[in-house]
């Protein structure tokens, strides 16, 4: 039942792949590439779902019947 030395089979490709996500830090290099990500993920996404929340929060206000502050009409001005 025991197995050889060489009982499991290793694949070329799995294990590049596995030395190269162990030194990421050590072949990461700052390009433009790089810095639209980054900035798509720090700066667009998080603004972006800031903006929905405000609109959605906008949207809630309009139909709450709770809310003291009703909209204006345009006769009421004196």
């Amino acid at each position: 039942m025991a197995a050889g030395k060489n009982a499991v089979k290793h694949d070329p490709a799995i294990e590049a792949w596995a030395h190269m996500r162990e030194t990421t830090d050590a072949h990461f290099r700052i390009n433009a590439r790089t810095l639209r990500i980054g900035a798509i993920c720090l700066v667009a996404i998080p603004f972006a779902m800031y903006q929905l929340s405000v609109a959605g929060q906008g949207m809630l206000a309009k139909r709450d019947p709770w809310t003291k502050t009703a909209p204006k009409a345009a006769d009421d001005e004196e």
